[in-house]
């Protein structure tokens, strides 16, 4: 593992300032080369930084110097240099310049800008960072990034120990120690080793393939970094290194309102997109990065979209395909279980709603019966009524006068009127009848109430009768 310190390197911490600046150990200041070194500010795995005056320039510096002295490894020589040569070849307003290269008695050595303020590591142990500032604060650190990537160099140890803050806020980008220059063959024997620090390397950095690595290892940093400055907290956090890493490879990072109930939508997606898996996923530049956080500063439309439910879980499961197969035969069963119910209460209701109409049914057919036994009745009234009149007129020897063949025309209309309202009746029941024995189960004469009224039926017996007929009650 590299050296995950979070300490930057060209950052004097004004606080630890003591009221007479020494080296360390009491002594005072002392000569190395061209340099007075007056205080040790920093000191990480690969080398020590001291706030220093160059003698031949009178001016105060940041001088960083190989920890190991000149019993340094080729390999910490090497990486020691690349960090010089990487930073010398840059020249932009958020990149700490390198004023040196050089050694001296086999220590080596590079001085550069000395930036009084402080780390954004340390800014942010005070909390987290209003959206507006941290955005801005991101746009330049992003275009610093781009412009190393422009000129070919990979910095692969982004955090915010190593972004720091002058007294204006402007942010400057430091410690190239890990940095990597693409037009070389890139052939430090760290091959396969982790690089960088745990809580900001991509997954593909974080399993060791560092020949593999391109420019979005840096975007997914700038990700992890921009997600702290809003939340509080790195995207993935554990008890040990093994943990954060196993969670970089494996688990996707929580969405930011699960650490600040009002972080902002469009921020929260710019940060999951910057933090994808797949690199292929990500802003596929630095530059695109600062672009689509300044859309978010103008109040413009960002360009990426959230991430569905679907898209989540396919996620999941191409991470856990062991498991994966066992929630979906679970899955399947649930959905059987869950189709089948579902025909259940479908049939339930059908039949539920089929009953309902066979109750409707069954009282208009107790109407028609009410009306079909009125309607007879009154024919039977009106039959015994002309019979009567026949027979008082035939004692009264007047059968053949005007006056009762027009009566008797009456009565007979009258009965005629009735024969085809019964007729009607008679029909009507008979199609309410078929329309409930479509909807129900056959049903036995003893089972079927309707079957007992109408079978049951009788013509009202002989001599006179009242002509109103109660209509039977309904079940």
């Amino acid at each position: 593992m590299a050296d995950s310190s979070d300490t930057p390197t060209a950052f004097v911490p004004r606080a630890s300032f003591g009221p007479s600046p020494v080296i360390g150990d009491g002594s005072p200041p002392r000569r190395f080369g061209d340099y007075e070194l007056i205080e040790e500010i920093a000191r990480g795995g690969m080398g020590v930084v001291y706030r220093a005056r160059q003698i031949s320039l009178n001016r105060i510096v940041a001088l960083k110097l190989i920890l190991a002295g000149e019993f340094a490894s080729k390999d910490f020589v090497r990486r020691f240099q690349t960090e010089a040569e990487a930073a010398a070849a840059l020249d932009h307003p958020n990149i700490v310049p390198i004023y040196e290269i050089g050694q001296d008695g086999g220590q080596h050595y590079f001085s550069m800008r000395l930036i009084e303020g402080a780390s954004l590591a340390t800014r942010l142990r005070t909390g987290p960072m209003a959206a507006a500032q941290a955005v801005r604060l991101m746009i330049r650190l992003a275009r610093a990034v781009q412009y190393a990537h422009g000129r070919g160099i990979l910095h692969r140890d982004l955090k915010p120990a190593n972004v720091l803050l002058d007294q204006s806020g402007n942010p400057w980008l430091t410690d190239f120690g890990l940095a990597k220059l693409l037009k070389s063959d890139g052939a430090l024997t760290l091959t396969n080793a982790v690089l960088g620090t745990p809580a900001y390397m991509a997954p593909e950095q974080a399993g060791g393939g560092a020949r593999r690595v391109t420019a979005s290892v840096d975007v997914y940093a700038m990700g992890a970094i921009l997600y702290e400055t809003l939340a509080g907290r790195t995207p993935f956090a554990g008890d040990s290194t093994m943990e954060v890493l196993r969670q970089v490879l494996e688990v996707e990072p929580e969405p930011l309102f699960v650490h600040l109930p009002t972080a902002d939508r469009d921020l929260n997606i710019i940060c999951l997109k910057c933090l994808e898996k797949t690199p292929d996923r990500r802003y596929r530049t630095a530059e695109a990065l600062a672009a689509e956080l300044e859309r978010w500063e103008r109040g413009e439309p960002i360009q990426a979209r959230a991430v569905g439910l679907s898209e989540r879980t396919w996620k999941w499961v191409r991470r856990n395909r062991n498991v994966s197969v066992l929630t979906t035969i679970a899955l399947v069963m649930l959905l059987a279980l869950a189709w089948q119910s579902r025909r259940v209460w479908n049939s339930e209701a059908h039949a539920a709603e089929a009953a309902a109409e066979r109750r409707a049914a069954v009282r208009q057919a107790y109407d028609l019966v009410a009306a079909l036994q009125q309607a007879m009745m009154d024919a039977r009234v009106a039959e015994q009524a002309a019979a009567k009149y026949k027979e008082t007129s035939r004692d009264g020897a007047a059968i053949g006068t005007p006056e009762v063949a027009t009566e008797l025309k009456r009565l007979m209309d009258e009965q005629e009127k009735l024969a085809r309202k019964v007729t009607e009746a008679a029909d009507q029941l008979a199609s309410m009848l078929a329309l409930v024995q479509r909807q129900a189960e056959p049903m036995t004469p003893d089972s079927n109430p309707m079957s007992n009224q109408i079978v049951g039926f009788a013509p009202p017996p002989e001599g006179p009768v009242s002509t109103v007929i109660p209509a039977p009650s309904p079940p």
